[in-house]
C-alpha cells in the first residue's frame, strides 16, 4: 500500500483566521486559548481519485508543553482542489470554505511538546478523494477551529519553513493492483 507524506511548503497554505475573519498566512506561531479561532493547512496530494484510504493522519509543532492543550474540531475543506490562503483583514477566507461533512474532535489535555497528533483523519480525506472532480496532485486543506478550554501554541510553517510546517500522512490502495492481476492470469491462461 502506497503511504504519502507531504508537508505544508509555503506561507499561503497554512493560515490563521482570528475570530473576527482576519486572516494571516505569515504567522509563526499561535497561542490560542479563546474561541472561535482557526487554522488552515494545504497540502498537494498525490493520491488518485476514489482510492481507499486505509489511514490518514496530521501532525502540528506544539511550540510549548505549557500551553498543550488541544481543543479542536477538525473538517476537511469540501473542495476539488483546494486553494492557498488568501491574508487580509475581516476576508473570512478560512471560515469562508465549504466543508466536509467528517469532523474529527480532538479533545486532549496534556499533549505535550513537539510533534503531536488528533486522531485518525481517515474519515476526512476519503470523502474529498471521493469526489468526482478530485484528482492526483490536488491540494487537500484541512480546517481546524478552536473549542473551550483550548490553550495550544502552534508552530506554523513561516517559523522555519518545512521544519515546522504541519505534516500530513496517507495511505492509500487502489483496484489497479488486482484488475492487473486478473488480466494477468487471464493472458496466461488464454
Amino acid at each position: 500500500m502506497p503511504t504519502v507524506t507531504p508537508q505544508v511548503a509555503a506561507s499561503a497554505d497554512d493560515a490563521y483566521e482570528s475570530g473576527s475573519g482576519d486572516v494571516n498566512t505569515t504567522y509563526e506561531h499561535n497561542h490560542i486559548t479563546v474561541t472561535p479561532r482557526y487554522i488552515f493547512q494545504r497540502w498537494q496530494l498525490n493520491v488518485p481519485q476514489g482510492a481507499t484510504i486505509s489511514s490518514a493522519t496530521v501532525e502540528v509543532y506544539c511550540h510549548d508543553g505549557s500551553y498543550d492543550d488541544a481543543h479542536w474540531d477538525i473538517q476537511g475543506e469540501d473542495a476539488d482542489n483546494a486553494s492557498e490562503a488568501s491574508a487580509g483583514a475581516d476576508n473570512y477566507d478560512v471560515t469562508g470554505r465549504d466543508k466536509t461533512t467528517a469532523k474529527v474532535d480532538w479533545d486532549e489535555d496534556s499533549t505535550g511538546s513537539g510533534w503531536v497528533s488528533p486522531s485518525d483523519i481517515t474519515a476526512i480525506v476519503q470523502e474529498v478523494v471521493n469526489r468526482a472532480g478530485w484528482s492526483s496532485g490536488n491540494y487537500f486543506a484541512l480546517i481546524w477551529e478552536s473549542q473551550a478550554n483550548i490553550d495550544f501554541d502552534v508552530r506554523h510553517y513561516d517559523y522555519s519553513g518545512n521544519a515546522h510546517g504541519a505534516k500530513l500522512s496517507v495511505t492509500y490502495t487502489t483496484g489497479a493492483g488486482v484488475t492487473q492481476a486478473m488480466h494477468h492470469y487471464r493472458t496466461r491462461r488464454a
